[in-house]
């Protein structure tokens, strides 16, 4: 992606990050997180590490350093990362990309492309 590609999206969330989270507020919202993290957390090793990226606001790091994980989020967008060190401050949140991760994995999961058919499994109805 481009520099400037990039940016708007930074800038995009930037704006958004202080109503993110009221999506998750209301039941529909609530309905959506609550079954999509499940099934993730499920799907993931009990106590293992865990890479968010994208974390946003750091809802799902905090769900899975509670129930015993290791996780780091990362963000395209500062305020992002400030809500979500405001959200769980024993949490290590980094700003960065997915395409361009800012340290060194050293472990990996086993299957990377079992969280991608994760997102398509939306509940029909909430």
């Amino acid at each position: 992606m481009s520099t400037s590609g990039e940016k708007k999206i930074q800038e995009h969330y930037d704006t958004i990050a202080d109503v993110y989270d009221h999506h998750y507020d209301k039941p529909r919202g609530r309905c959506y997180h609550t079954h999509i993290s499940t099934y993730i957390m499920n799907a993931l090793p009990k106590g293992g590490k865990l890479l968010d990226i994208g974390c946003g606001t750091g809802l799902f790091v905090e769900r899975y350093i509670t129930a015993g994980g290791c996780a780091v989020g990362l963000d395209i967008s500062s305020k992002m990362i400030q809500k979500a060190r405001r959200r769980c401050t024993a949490c290590n949140y980094t700003l960065g990309t997915g395409e361009k991760i800012p340290f060194v994995i050293i472990h990996l999961m086993r299957s990377p492309v079992c969280l991608c058919s994760v997102m398509l499994k939306i509940p029909k109805r909430c």
